[in-house]
């Protein structure tokens, strides 16, 4: 199962996931930029710290997002991946089509899949 999600399954699944990466990155630098007064207790300290320290980190997570959506059409999808690995990518070629008389003996139920 993890070698097949590891890939991308569709264009429209991909583009929903960056969006959803980048609403959540988005939201969350919003709520930092509310805070606008300075820490008055260690605890409000030690939470700007946190903030001043997430702050590029979803900066770099919106920008490399921004770059993947841009080639999101450059990416094989399952249903190209599934294509090739039956080698079935190509256009029919009468002469690679499989015929019962290739594929086993009928009468015996000796089918070669």
């Amino acid at each position: 199962v993890w070698d097949f999600m590891k890939e991308p399954v569709s264009l429209n699944n991909e583009k929903l996931v960056c969006e959803a990466v980048m609403a959540s990155c988005l939201s969350a630098l919003k709520k930092f930029d509310s805070f606008t007064s300075p820490p008055s207790t260690p605890l409000e300290a030690m939470c700007e710290t946190v903030r001043k320290a997430e702050t590029p980190v979803l900066k770099g997570v919106l920008s490399y997002i921004e770059r993947e959506m841009e080639g999101l059409d450059l990416k094989e999808y399952y249903q190209e991946r599934r294509l090739k690995s039956l080698n079935l990518d190509s256009p029919w070629d009468p002469e690679r089509d499989v015929t019962s008389d290739s594929m086993g003996d009928e009468d015996s139920g000796n089918w070669d899949w």
